[in-house]
């Protein structure tokens, strides 16, 4: 079956290997491949998810922000997110994930 529009999907961005970029209905499926895809210790160096895309965070997706997010903690940093939409940006206040980022319109 052919992907659909609100058919998730996780990826490095084009121009800046140290930002992921989320679309669509961001599930447990999608986050299954993509971390079955991920290098031990990826985590570590992803500074940026660009969320501008997202139309869902299941609870699988909201827990892959919080491990980014904490990953990027460890290495002294935080964990920058862009374009989140107010609705994304509610589930995230919702779980307690939200003040671990540092959130760019």
């Amino acid at each position: 079956m052919p992907p659909t529009e609100s058919a998730g999907r996780i990826a490095v961005h084009a121009t800046d290997p140290t930002t992921l970029v989320l679309t669509g209905e961001v599930d447990h499926d999608v986050v299954g491949v993509f971390t079955r895809g991920t290098p031990p210790g990826a985590p570590g160096w992803t500074r940026g998810l660009d969320l501008s895309g997202v139309t869902f965070l299941d609870a699988a997706a909201i827990g892959l922000v919080a491990r980014l997010a904490v990953a990027r903690e460890l290495t002294g940093g935080r964990l920058v997110c862009t374009g989140a939409s107010p609705f994304v940006l509610r589930l995230l206040a919702e779980t307690h994930v939200l003040p671990r980022l540092t959130v760019v319109p």
